[in-house]
């Protein structure tokens, strides 16, 4: 149903077509206008076929294309009002392209040959769809000015980052040179990257700190703990020591034991180490001695740990229990056992081995440990790891002599201590291995050199962790254990140190975070300083803070100069031209013009089309002579840069200017898209002296021209204003109004008084009661006569000054 209601649609537009081409010829005649040749008869059924394609939006329009290709344009008539749709054709010029230069109208208008519609300048471009054919559409991102969200943002940055021809690359160089060269940019963002750097450091190190001091603490307590343990285990595991001495102490039958071992002979195998007690011991006291040690090593209950028991008095090992054990190795593969028949008669403070332990033994009151010591039966150890605990027997009646000194000592207590068993069951390695932490267990003993006969220290590994090298003094700690009379030291640590490893790439990522961060807000201020550079471009400081206080904004200004200009034949020029390349002449033009306005410190108001206008004297207050010569020179110089002014697509241009000076009411109108505007008479009047003004010249009313006489730093020449011998011109709704042409400027050199007389230049004088509105007085310092301006009205007085004025060029 819509594509049949389409259909009848477009049959009903030919239809009015082709009805209106069968009175073209008679409508053209009687405009006056030419008929087109017979050979280009055909080309009417191309007109007709664009007729329809404009007025149903249809596809057809490339039938525009093939009409421009024969060479034939549609050109603007005098039977616009007709009704005919089209003009007359006209043949292209210089083989340029055919333009549509006569398009349906703004408003409709009824006439004897139809309606038709009436078309501005600026629709006419709009309709020149043929424009846009030389342009490069790929250049053109619909979404370009859409609203930016956050992830856009960001995608931007990411897209300009990694494109070098990007949009926004260009933009994050546009904002680093904006940011580095504004000094409260750059200033604010190196004190926020100072202090997040310096915050998040402060931060990441007292985290650092904190858990370096709990990773000191854990390993610290955890020494501690496994000191405890060993301590409560090796008081259990030397406790038989305490009985045995005790036993022997109450039994008489021991006593005798260390003057019959002290007898004994040397056992030649073996040289001084060893004696021989070969029946020397009493079978009865062996077997109490078994009875009793059995008692004591059960007791303890720590079988596969306590591996021996034995008695030595006068340092000279006598009695064994068991002599052979098989009981403590039941679980080893192969099958082993502790045969200790060796160590009978092991005199140990004759054995340079075992002397220093031994000698220390002897004055000590509390138990003395060595090793660990590995026991080998044959070439087999059985026992890897081995302590030997010794307790000394102090007896009344009982001597051992060492170095002269006599100590009450019958001899030692002795128990063998399987080591490697004791660190399993203790879980050792798996506590610190559950914390990643490494660890060494040492302990100090004292042993004699031979040679110097003399004692050292010597510090015993007797546990330790697979990686313990790596422990130092700053990442570990060192806890003394509460045993023997030995130094036992337990180091524990961390091979990365106790500070955390994330510390590092902490800092790092503080220091990146703090760069993104302060990127970030060094953006978002560029962007802010950007948006207000912008507002600031498109209405005053004052307006824009008074719209943030959600104030009206209204200003009075009482004497303002204003600037008009326009391009002469805009609208023949924008004819010829496509809309892309009418823009891009304007902008080009009027971006020079933009530069003159900054230049000469006046206010741009706005262009509309092709016209431009400036403001002197407004927003930025002055004085009215100031603001004059402002816009003054600012038109001397729009001239001369359109006189140099050569465009890439219309080339050489004209403009005419006009000025015109008083008072003007200023204020944003509107809420949505609001623009600040001038109203009053003076606005009029200066569009009035730009209408009237001639190409590449500058009109300006008399107002403007008695400032611009008094102008504070130039010195104008003028050039009064004739038309058709009569001075003035007639401005419609004004009447005729006494202009000036200006003709140049110079700067103004330092005059005497009596040089200031003679130049004959008006002094313009203010009444007693200060008003300047009311009592301006003007006197011609050369005649010395005066009038005052107040009294003058529109007529004679004014024409007579004009006419002074006009007798040659004034300055």
């Amino acid at each position: 149903m819509v594509e049949t209601t389409k259909a009848n649609k477009s049959r009903r537009v030919c239809r009015k077509a082709f009805s209106t081409q069968k009175n073209k010829v008679e409508l053209m005649s009687s405009s006056g206008i030419k008929e087109a040749n017979p050979e280009d008869a055909d080309d009417n059924d191309n007109e007709t076929a664009i007729a329809v394609s404009l007025m149903t939006g249809s596809s057809e329009h490339n039938s525009i294309a093939d009409f421009r290709s024969s060479g034939r344009s549609i050109s603007s008539s005098a039977s616009k009002g007709s009704g005919s749709i089209f003009g007359r054709l006209r043949a292209s010029s210089g083989g340029s392209h055919a333009e549509l230069d006569d398009q349906l109208g703004d408003s409709y208008s009824d006439s004897s040959g139809g309606s038709y519609k009436r078309y501005s300048v600026w629709t006419k471009l709009a309709f020149q769809r043929d424009g846009w054919d030389d342009f490069d559409t790929s250049t053109i991102n619909d979404g370009e000015y859409e609203d930016i969200n956050l992830c856009t943002w960001l995608g931007e940055v990411v897209v300009g980052c990694f494109s070098a021809t990007g949009r926004g690359c260009m933009w994050l160089k546009q904002s680093f040179v904006t940011a580095i060269t504004n000094k409260i940019i750059l200033l604010s963002t190196l004190a926020l990257l100072a202090c997040l750097i310096v915050g998040g450091v402060l931060i990441v190190k007292s985290y650092a700190d904190n858990e370096e001091e709990n990773n000191r603490d854990e390993a610290h307590d955890l020494a501690v703990e496994i000191g405890l343990w060993f301590s409560t285990e090796l008081d259990k595991a030397i406790l038989p020591l305490f009985t045995m001495a005790q036993f022997v102490q109450q039994l008489p039958e021991f006593h005798s034991l260390s003057d019959v071992v002290g007898g004994a002979p040397w056992d030649p195998a073996r040289n001084t180490s060893h004696r021989d007690l070969t029946g020397l011991i009493d079978p009865e006291l062996e077997a109490k001695f078994n009875e009793i040690a059995a008692g004591i090593k059960r007791d303890a209950k720590m079988d596969g740990i306590l591996v021996s028991v034995q008695l030595a008095p006068e340092a000279v090992v006598t009695l064994i229990h068991p002599l052979i054990n098989y009981e403590d190795f039941e679980d080893f593969d192969p099958p082993v056992y502790l045969n200790n028949t060796g160590a009978v008669g092991h005199d140990l403070l004759n054995d340079p081995n075992r002397v220093a332990i031994a000698r220390a033994t002897v004055p000590s009151a509390d138990v003395v440990i060595a090793g660990p010591l590995t026991l080998i039966q044959g070439d087999f150890p059985v026992v890897k790891e081995t302590l030997i605990a010794r307790l000394p027997i102090n007896m009344e009646g009982q001597e051992i002599i060492l170095d002269g000194v006599s100590y009450p000592c019958w001899g030692f207590a002795v128990v063998l201590i399987n080591w490697e068993v004791f660190k399993e069951r203790s879980s050792l390695y798996d506590r610190f291995d559950r914390v990643g932490m490494e660890f060494l267990l040492t302990r100090t003993d004292q042993k004699l050199n031979t040679t110097t006969n003399e004692y050292y220290d010597t510090v015993v590994t007797i546990a330790e962790s697979g990686n313990h090298e790596v422990l130092n003094s700053d990442n570990s700690v060192v806890v003394p254990l509460n045993t023997t009379n030995n130094e036992w030291i337990l180091t524990a640590g961390l091979e990365g140190g106790f500070r955390p490893t994330y510390e590092n790439w902490a800092y790092a990522i503080v220091t990146c975070g703090s760069f993104a961060v302060a990127s970030l807000f060094a953006l978002i201020l560029v962007s802010k300083k950007e948006h207000e550079q912008l507002l600031f471009k498109m209405m005053p400081r004052k307006a824009i803070a008074k719209l943030r206080r959600n104030e009206t904004v209204i200003e009075r200004y009482e004497m303002v100069t204003i600037f008009f200009s326009d391009i002469v034949g805009f609208t023949t020029l924008a004819g010829e031209l496509a809309p892309i390349e009418v823009m891009s002449m304007l902008n080009q033009l009027y971006t020079e013009f933009d530069k003159l306005v900054e230049k000469h410190d006046v206010y741009k108001v706005e262009t509309i089309g092709d016209a431009y206008m400036v403001l002197g004297g407004a927003p930025n207050k002055c004085s009215g002579p100031a603001g004059a010569e402002k816009i003054a020179k600012f038109a001397l110089d729009a001239i001369r840069c359109v006189q140099q002014f050569r465009s890439d697509t219309a080339g050489q241009i004209f403009i005419r200017a006009g000025l015109a000076s008083g008072p003007v009411v200023a204020g944003v109108v509107g809420t949505a898209m609001p623009r600040y505007c001038l109203f009053g008479d003076t606005v009029n009047l200066a569009s009035r002296m730009e209408s009237t003004s001639r190409k590449m010249q500058i009109q300006c009313s008399s107002i403007t021209h008695h400032l611009l006489r008094d102008a504070p730093n130039y010195d104008f020449e003028f050039e009064a204003r004739r038309e058709g011998g009569e001075l003035g011109v007639e401005v419609k709704g004004k009447g005729r109004q006494y202009t000036y042409w200006i003709r140049g400027m110079k700067e103004r050199q330092a005059i005497t008084d009596q040089e200031f007389v003679r130049s004959g230049a008006p002094l313009l004088l203010t009444g007693a009661d200060g008003n300047d509105d009311n009592d301006e007085i003007e006197i011609n310092s050369s005649t010395g006569s005066t009038f005052n301006r107040s009294n003058l009205s529109p007529g004679k007085d004014e024409k007579t000054v004009h006419e002074e004025s006009s007798s040659g060029t004034t300055q």
